[in-house]
């Protein structure tokens, strides 16, 4: 918010709330015998006792962290987690169903979808390298369901990455910030015994618009002596001055608000397959196409290890701000690296949307929807509003008052 000279940059941190829901506010244990016992009161102690001792032991001690308000809860959370796998799928002491009762009722945040039963849409197929795709029919709306790739063969040391978390969250934020994207929910879907988080994002082209991304616009320009993968800043720059499809100059704008937004969230791969127009046959005119593919946002790659790293060393936090990772997008055959181009505050019509996005960005308001995302445990949750804090902090705000100096600057010089 700024007041004449003064800017106030609105970046407080709410405190922190519990992934899980509030055992006050769950129905309390009835005593042992079934006389007056609702069904869930009897399914409660019939799936809640009796379990594996080493599933019953975390169980047990998860409830009392909740009840006591544990500073070690996204540890106990972790190793409920675990046991719960091991009683279903290793040893076979319960069922999927008992399962997927105790996750529901311990673990999930909200009332999260389970996506493995619903009606998969025949003759439809989704192209990209990260992750697998399949088209699934939900309340009466098509999604694209988008499954997690394999961390295996990855310095990682999760089995899978966090790519759909990165994905909800990022869609989600720009919309926050008033760029139209994708609408995205979070779910699970099973596969192959296995219960897997998965992302479903609703499908802008099911009304028959016709999805052109900026790789096949780059095509069009016949004069370019580039290829529609080329992702030299020079070179999409005049290809969307060129195209023919949508007013240059609103997809000018769109696309350095977008890169600024990206430049918040830490996204490595904005290419040229993943955004652009939306081809509308029956009044043959395009639009902008919603955002979509933001699985690359808030480093998906990392495990509890390096999550843990960045919260408690600064050195760690400074390599993700400052060093990594940079855009996909290049000047001069390099990747451009997101503090050193914004810092130069030498493109003016990225000055300007700076200028424009930064009155949109309310950290509180992030930091809010971040509380209430599903499946992330504390450590998790804590990572994400502590890196969403720190790039607007030390990335964002600086290259703001650049920019406004600069303006500050030349501005005695205009009326000379």
């Amino acid at each position: 918010m700024r007041r004449g000279n003064v800017v106030k940059y609105n970046i407080q941190i709410k405190e922190r709330g519990v992934p899980m829901k509030d055992m006050s506010a769950q129905k309390q244990v009835c005593s042992i015998g079934t006389g007056g016992e609702s069904a869930e009161a009897l399914r409660e102690r019939s799936w809640e006792y009796g379990l594996p001792p080493y599933l019953q032991h975390d169980l047990d001690a998860y409830k009392e962290g909740l009840a006591e308000g544990s500073s070690l809860l996204d540890c106990l959370w972790g190793e409920l987690y675990g046991s719960i796998n091991i009683a279903e799928i290793n040893d076979g002491a319960i069922t999927h169903e008992h399962a997927n009762y105790l996750r529901q009722k311990f673990l999930w945040v909200n009332e999260v979808p389970d996506f493995t039963n619903c009606k998969r849409v025949p003759g439809r197929a989704y192209n990209g390298a990260n992750g697998k795709k399949i088209a699934i029919e939900y309340q009466g709306e098509q999604y694209m369901l988008k499954f997690p790739p394999s961390g295996q063969g990855k310095r990682t040391e999760l089995s899978y990455t966090n790519s759909c978390i990165s994905e909800h969250i990022a869609s989600t934020i720009f919309n926050m910030v008033g760029i139209p994207a994708q609408e995205t929910i979070l779910g699970t879907y099973d596969v192959g015994g296995k219960t897997k988080i998965v992302c479903a994002c609703k499908d802008f082209t099911a009304d028959g618009s016709k999805l052109f991304d900026f790789c096949s616009i780059k095509n069009t320009v016949i004069d370019s002596e580039h290829g529609g993968t080329g992702t030299e800043l020079e070179d999409i720059l005049d290809t969307i001055e060129k195209q023919q499809y949508v007013n240059p100059v609103e997809v000018l704008q769109h696309f350095w608000n977008v890169f600024v937004v990206d430049a918040l969230l830490g996204n490595f791969d904005r290419h040229n397959g993943n955004w652009g127009f939306l081809y509308h046959d029956d009044t043959q005119t395009a639009t902008l196409a919603p955002i979509y593919d933001c699985g690359s946002c808030l480093l998906p790659q990392a495990d509890a290890q390096v999550m843990r790293a960045v919260l408690s060393n600064q050195d760690e936090l400074n390599a993700r701000i400052y060093r990594f990772p940079t855009s996909a997008i290049k000047q001069n055959d390099r990747k451009i690296n997101y503090y050193d181009f914004l810092m130069t505050a030498g493109n003016k019509d990225c000055n300007a949307a700076v200028m424009r996005m930064m009155p949109r960005f309310h950290l509180d308001e992030m930091q809010a929807f971040i509380r209430e995302v599903p499946f992330l445990d504390e450590l998790q949750r804590q990572f994400y509003q502590t890196y969403l804090s720190a790039r607007m902090e030390r990335l964002m705000i600086p290259v703001h008052r650049r920019i406004m100096e600069q303006q500050q600057h030349l501005s005695p010089r205009l009326h000379m």
